[in-house]
């Protein structure tokens, strides 16, 4: 069965965009466009990864993430949050409980391995990653 990864965020051109390399990759994705749905998607399908949108309308994605920590159908679920924002928006998301945090501008090659990584790991080898801006080229 091939792994599945939830994409959560309210802009379609990202989501398609994301959805687009990671089916290239041979992932299965599943879509929601708000942390509540997110949130439905989560439990009712179970992904091996999720990435979400930090600035989701609606329910607070602070709140999705500990939900979804919290819950035993969910909590081993490795959750990566990506933003556009500051570094202090990114830092501020590294309480939440959330296993990694990534700017959007991330080139495709080292998003699929971030990817790869935490579909490979083990709940216990998980830990809080931060991958900062690069200028390499998209790839």
């Amino acid at each position: 069965m091939r792994q599945r990864i939830l994409i959560v965020d309210h802009r379609e051109d990202c989501r398609k965009i994301l959805a687009s390399q990671l089916r290239r990759t041979g992932y299965k994705v599943i879509e929601a466009d708000s942390s509540a749905r997110g949130v439905e998607k989560a439990v009712s399908e179970v992904p091996n990864l999720i990435i979400m949108d930090l600035e989701l309308p609606g329910l607070n994605v602070t709140r999705a993430t500990h939900w979804l920590k919290d819950d035993p159908r969910t909590k081993f679920i490795p959750i990566v949050h990506t933003t556009w924002h500051d570094e202090g928006r990114k830092q501020d998301s590294l309480g939440t409980g959330v296993d990694c945090v990534l700017t959007k501008r991330i080139p495709c090659k080292v998003l699929r391995e971030i990817v790869q990584m935490f579909l490979q790991a083990t709940p216990d080898s998980c830990g809080v990653a931060y991958v900062r801006e690069t200028t390499a080229p998209r790839g």
